[in-house]
């Protein structure tokens, strides 16, 4: 706001209206400019300081008013447009915002303006008009760490990752200790599979900001998947103990504790995730299974009937209803599930080695030989699953 000021007080020679507000003394400065509208109510001038302390007091609704008499007018300059931007900014109407501020490109104006205009567009959910805005700076040298980021968010919305990269990578260049250019840049150079520099961004995040719980998180997220399980559980559990709602959180612990053997934390972590009411597909599957595993089939039952709803044709998750069934003795409900198993996966040895199972408990011995010899032969060739009996 101060930059506006001071463009229109060098441009009109207002300086002392300037300070007064800048030092905060607005009823001083409120008497001063009614008294110079009294002699010249027309005064495009004035009425951009009537608007100005209006803006400053906290008034938008009179200083939109007083800007609208202008910026119909011939009278309009660069400045009045400018702070009728930021009344719109203020008031998060991002369209109006921009609209605004690219008026004021017909005057003279400088980068501030580039910036504040991508930044509205970007705001009002429009990733072209951004890249479009910040184009004329994207090559500069004395083009800032915001204008890059700016960029890379908008590329990131297109799909186009690699820019995203380039212009969060130059962002952090210009800027290096900003902690959110950092953050984001992780979050796209996991996003493009590069894991080892992902992780040493998001470190670095977390020494600018060591109680960004998000960083944590993705951290967390990130050495789960290079099988770093101890770093990654402690980087999930300190984000848990900043911000226990972030969502998946509780059932990226709960997978975690699972995979870790610590059964009785995954139940704890799992049935959370469940409770948030997020609907996790895996959640309720992974639960299921320890539950099942400690002989708690009612109720492994009803998690993977609801894993199944929410996400169905999962191979895994017809197969735990498969076992749940068979332990149960409902052997058609076996069936149902073994079959849909194989549609979803056919050559899964272990869903028809269960196949087997399930026709063996039905008398029907011929197709369980069947079933086992083809369960045989697919994890000869693929090498997985249980051997058949």
């Amino acid at each position: 706001m101060v930059t506006i000021w001071t463009t229109f007080a060098s441009i009109r020679g207002q300086g002392e209206i300037r300070q007064l507000i800048e030092t905060g003394r607005l009823v001083e400065a409120k008497e001063l400019v009614q008294q110079k509208l009294a002699e010249d109510p027309s005064s495009s001038a004035w009425l951009y300081w009537k608007a100005a302390i209006a803006f400053a007091s906290g008034d938008l609704a009179d200083a939109e008013r007083t800007l609208q008499q202008v910026v119909g007018s011939q009278a309009a300059s660069g400045p009045h447009l400018l702070l009728l931007g930021e009344i719109h900014d203020r008031k998060q109407q991002w369209k109006e915002a921009a609209g605004a501020y690219r008026r004021a490109l017909a005057f003279p104006h400088g980068s501030d303006l580039l910036i504040r205009l991508a930044r509205s567009e970007y705001r009002a959910g429009n990733p072209p008009a951004v890249i479009e805005a910040l184009q004329p700076l994207a090559e500069s040298p004395e083009t800032t760490g915001e204008a890059h980021f700016l960029l890379a968010l908008s590329h990131g919305r297109q799909g186009d990752l690699e820019q995203s990269v380039a212009h969060l990578s130059k962002a952090v260049e210009k800027q290096p200790d900003v902690a959110t250019y950092r953050f984001q840049l992780a979050l796209a150079l996991g996003e493009s599979g590069d894991l080892e520099r992902a992780v040493q961004e998001l470190r670095r995040t977390l020494v600018l900001e060591p109680n960004l719980a998000l960083a944590h998180f993705y951290l967390g997220q990130i050495l789960h998947n290079m099988n770093l399980r101890d770093d990654a559980l402690a980087a999930l559990q300190r984000a848990d103990r900043l911000q226990p709602g972030i969502p998946n959180l509780a059932y990226s612990l709960g997978l975690l504790y699972k995979l870790q053997g610590d059964y009785d934390q995954a139940i704890m972590k799992l049935e959370s995730e469940i409770a948030s009411g997020s609907d996790h597909p895996a959640a309720h599957f992974h639960l299921a299974e320890i539950l099942f595993r400690r002989n708690q089939t009612r109720r492994s039952g009803e998690l993977i009937k609801r894993a199944i709803a929410l996400q169905p044709g999962t191979a895994d998750f017809h197969l735990l209803a498969t076992e749940i069934a068979l332990s149960a003795g409902r052997l058609e409900e076996a069936e149902e599930q073994v079959d849909a198993a194989v549609d979803s996966d056919p050559n899964s040895g272990r869903a028809h080695y269960l196949r087997g199972r399930v026709f063996q408990a039905m008398g029907r011995d011929q197709e369980a030989e069947s079933a086992f010899e083809l369960s045989r032969k697919l994890m000869d060739g693929r090498r997985e699953g249980a051997p058949a009996p």
